[in-house]
């Protein structure tokens, strides 16, 4: 072991219900969707988002701020392919060199608590979070159950979103909110496009995603 830890942000992955769905399309889909995400975020993942499992993930970064940026991209993108997902962002202490190839053979506090948290099958919240610490400590405990909640929300949210809502969100992100290119893609109206984000509560869910970024990244360390 190396003779310096690293306090880290691990982020932990997988795919809800894949025992029920066609095994190539979730193989494409899913590598692909990681794939992409590993390129996006090239310069920022400390290792490289890794499929270790068929339908299991984890990384590492140096925040939780951006761990859960992350996972929320990576939700939207395999929710728009029907392939729902979810995440634990962890804080690990790494004592272990970083392995910038693969998220594998690293060893530390907090990466078994992070695990065991996603294997909680029974948890409908797609955003959980794993602090480091003595579970006793009542400061731990209370920003545990406030991004617990905050997760829940965005989860309750998204679980409820349509296909049309989905497409339409999914259209948003891809014009980058240009409402007559996106009315022209559905061959809907320039109204309807709004009244269908209004009814996903698109803002609201904006807004308290943001909120929850904002916390982790002026609150939450690493």
């Amino acid at each position: 072991m190396s003779g310096e830890s690293k306090k880290l942000s691990v982020l932990m992955g997988d795919v809800i219900g894949s025992e029920r769905m066609e095994r190539s399309r979730l193989h494409q889909v899913f590598n692909d969707s990681i794939s992409n995400v590993n390129a996006e975020n090239r310069s920022s993942l400390l290792s490289p988002l890794t499929i270790t499992l068929g339908d299991e993930f984890q990384g590492m970064l140096p925040s939780s701020a951006l761990a859960f940026h992350i996972a929320n991209a990576l939700r939207l993108r395999l929710l728009f392919e029907a392939v729902p997902c979810r995440f634990v962002i962890g804080q690990a202490d790494i004592q272990t060199p970083v392995n910038t190839e693969l998220a594998w053979n690293m060893l530390g506090d907090g990466l078994a608590s992070a695990r065991e948290k996603l294997n909680r099958k029974q948890d409908a919240n797609a955003y959980r979070f794993s602090m480091l610490g003595a579970p006793e400590r009542e400061d731990l405990s209370a920003r545990q159950t406030l991004l617990d909640a905050f997760g829940s929300v965005l989860s309750e949210a998204e679980r409820g979103w349509s296909e049309k809502q989905l497409e339409t969100i999914r259209l948003w992100g891809r014009f980058e909110g240009n409402a007559d290119r996106i009315a022209e893609e559905r061959g809907v109206s320039k109204r309807s496009v709004y009244y269908t984000l209004e009814s996903a509560g698109w803002d609201d869910y904006r807004s308290r995603r943001e909120a929850l970024h904002a916390y982790l990244r002026q609150c939450v360390t690493p």
